[in-house]
Parts: structure tokens; C-alpha cells; sequence
């Protein structure tokens, strides 16, 4: 029995052809890999090259078309959200708050169209407009301006109802009037 298994040791550690054709590869491992003739060197570094360039100068241009379309959506977001604090006051019948804050709303608008810092009155911020936009918008907001600073100085005497149905009047005249000044930028 001592030699049964000392030749079955020896046929597990014979390498003769006979056990070789039988190894568990059918095809010989791959001793080296062959480029197609034109992929060089050079144009496989100049192919990688490029593709960084690419990459890179498509980041950039996310990243400056995403500035510029929030320093546009910022601007149309603020007022936005200014028409929705003036309608909620509006809601809650505080006419004088409301009509201080469209008049507060149209100097922003106007202001930030300029090159110049914000400005602190109407008149100051139609003064500086471009003469052209001046020409359009200049006798609108001058009169929606005025008619909003008389009805937020009325006396609180006044009858409430009418007060609150003209600044609802204006609301939507002011709202009108700041989206098409607002669409020329």
C-alpha cells in the first residue's frame, strides 16, 4: 500500500507532454498585446490631451452659464418674492405697508438695471436710466409712483375698502409695468 500511494504522488508532480496537453487553458496566456498601427505614442498622449482639454474647458463653461443664469433668475426671483410679500399684506389688508413696499420694489428694479450703486428715490432711479428705456417707462412710473405715495400717506380715516381696492388697482399695474421693464435685460 506504501508504494500505491507513493505512485500517486509521483503522477501529480510528472511533467511529461502526456499531462501538459491536458492543462486547463485551451489557449496559450497572451505574452503581449499588439496597437493597431496607427495609435502611436505620441497620438495616444495627444488623444488624452485633448480629451482633458475638452473636459476642462466644458467645466468651465457650466460653471459661467450657471452665473449667469443665476445672477439673471436672482433678480426676477427677488422681485418674485417681493410680489408675494406684497400680496400677502395685501391679504392682510395693510394697504400702507403694501403701496411702501411696490414704491420701495419699483426703485429696486430701476436701480439695478444701472451700472451705479442702488439708489434711494424713484426720481433719482428714472433720472439714470438710459435715455431710451427713460422715454418708455419714465411717465409710467412717474405716475404709478406718485399715486402710490399719496394713497400710502392717506390718513388711516379713509375708507379702508377703497384704499385697499386702489392698492390692488396698482399692485397689478405695478406688476405689469416691472415685468415688461424687466424684460429688456
Amino acid at each position: 500500500q506504501g508504494e500505491s500511494n507513493n505512485n500517486l504522488g509521483e503522477s501529480f508532480l510528472n511533467t511529461t507532454e502526456d499531462t501538459a496537453e491536458t492543462n486547463l487553458f485551451s489557449h496559450a496566456p497572451l505574452e503581449s498585446f499588439y496597437w493597431p498601427s496607427f495609435i502611436t505614442y505620441r497620438n495616444f498622449i495627444r488623444f488624452w490631451i485633448a480629451l482633458f482639454c475638452f473636459f476642462v474647458f466644458s467645466l468651465v463653461a457650466v460653471f459661467l452659464k450657471k452665473i449667469m443664469l443665476n445672477k439673471e433668475k436672482s433678480l426676477k426671483e427677488e422681485v418674485n418674492d417681493k410680489f408675494l410679500m406684497i400680496q400677502a399684506l395685501l391679504d392682510k389688508k395693510d394697504w400702507q405697508k403694501a403701496c411702501i413696499n411696490m414704491i420701495q420694489l419699483g426703485t429696486y428694479v430701476l436701480s439695478s438695471s444701472q451700472i451705479q450703486d442702488s439708489l434711494s428715490d424713484w426720481r433719482q432711479a428714472l433720472k439714470a436710466l438710459t435715455p431710451s428705456l427713460n422715454e418708455k417707462y419714465s411717465d409710467e412710473f412717474s405716475a404709478l409712483f406718485k399715486k402710490l405715495e399719496n394713497l400710502s400717506f392717506a390718513p388711516h380715516s379713509q375708507s379702508s375698502d377703497l384704499a385697499l381696492q386702489q392698492a390692488k388697482d396698482l399692485f397689478k399695474q405695478i406688476k405689469v409695468l416691472i415685468n415688461k421693464f424687466l424684460s429688456h435685460f
